[in-house]
């Protein structure tokens, strides 16, 4: 393995955080580099949110998930499912639950990292950027 492997693996890792959404369930996420954030200051006037598709698309691995979660008691098995991402796209669209939990999650992920940004320039957090419950505006 190259030293730029091992970089790359370590770089990726970095940005790896778990997001409990209910009990014995959680998933996986890979934050978005900072250069993709301006993208997700949406609407009119714009606000900084997490959408389905975020969540969707920044989604990397999950625990606890079995076939009988996602088809039902008595359709599916008890039986661990490993992560696959187009399962993941179908059942968080289509669990209000799971995606609101995983888009506040998210959303705490990314304010932390605007934070932490601000800090290190000598802004401060608490001034400087909302807590996840209150999402940033832009002008």
């Amino acid at each position: 393995m190259s030293e730029q492997s091992a970089l790359i693996r370590q770089l990726l890792a970095a940005r790896e955080h778990w997001v409990d959404l209910a009990t014995g369930k959680a998933v996986k996420f890979r934050r978005p580099l900072e250069g993709e954030f301006e993208g997700m200051f949406r609407g009119n006037p714009k606000r900084f949110r997490v959408l389905l598709e975020d969540v969707q698309r920044f989604a990397i691995d999950w625990r606890g998930f079995t076939e009988a979660d996602l088809l039902g008691k008595g359709i599916g098995n008890d039986d661990p499912l490993p992560f696959d991402a187009e399962v993941w796209r179908l059942a968080v669209g289509d669990n209000l639950d799971w995606l609101q939990a995983a888009s506040a999650g998210l959303e705490e992920v990314l304010v932390k990292r605007l934070e932490a940004r601000l800090a290190a320039r000598g802004n401060s957090p608490a001034t400087s950027t909302p807590s996840s419950a209150t999402a940033p505006t832009v002008a």
